[in-house]
């Protein structure tokens, strides 16, 4: 599959799927072949984020603790230059693993100072957060890392019925952040310009943190 997908990447999202439904732990031997493809030059890294996130249900814990190791490796070289998906798929490993202790750190810092960030990297965070949540709770259903609002915006969703505080933030602080300066330059549906968020706005977004988090916990 491998060799696949190296002559066909357009395949990435079916081969991703074959190793999300793989019947059993994937063995030392493919893991070693799938860090090697990793390693190579990021020419689509969409499908290093597919990839990466079709397996992580698959591994040993020998095999985890390898493509951890690529993980931490590839987020120090450079965070930035990778697009948005990749992104957080590396970023929900490093949370699963206790690495992102400096994220609640980044949360903590901009909601001090800087709203509109402190807004941005939340619904980032409660991205991740759905994301290892519905892996959890599977009788939630499906969740696509990066596309927190399908959920957010669903109606009836087993979300908002199962977890209704922790899907207030998570709508409120999405919204929110659609109206940003920090994240477009203008509304899509109302295309109005977005502005900065007012700091007022941190008491209310505190309060709705508190409660989602907190019912998320008790539940967990």
């Amino acid at each position: 599959m491998l060799d696949v997908l190296k002559d066909f990447p357009q395949l990435f999202e079916s081969i991703s799927m074959y190793f999300k439904s793989y019947p059993r732990k994937i063995s030392s031997k493919l893991v070693s072949n799938i860090l090697k493809g990793l390693k190579e030059p990021e020419i689509y890294q969409i499908i290093n984020a597919y990839l990466i996130h079709a397996i992580e249900d698959k591994l040993s814990d020998m095999g985890e603790r390898e493509i951890l190791d690529f993980v931490k490796t590839r987020w120090q070289k450079s965070s930035k230059s990778l697009n948005p998906m990749y992104k957080k798929v590396l970023l929900a490993w490093l949370l699963q693993n206790n690495i992102l202790k400096f994220a609640i750190i980044r949360v903590y810092g901009y909601s001090q100072n800087d709203i509109s960030a402190f807004v941005n990297i939340l619904d980032s965070f409660n991205d991740i957060t759905l994301h290892r949540l519905y892996l959890h709770d599977k009788s939630l259903g499906n969740y696509q890392l990066g596309n927190i609002g399908g959920v957010t915006f669903s109606s009836n969703s087993a979300l908002e019925k199962k977890y209704p505080h922790l899907f207030a933030l998570c709508k409120e602080i999405h919204v929110k952040r659609l109206k940003c300066d920090l994240s477009h330059p203008i509304t899509k549906k109302t295309k109005e310009y977005t502005k900065p968020i007012e700091y007022r706005y941190k008491y209310s977004a505190v309060k709705l943190l508190f409660e989602g988090y907190k019912e998320l916990i008790e539940s967990w």
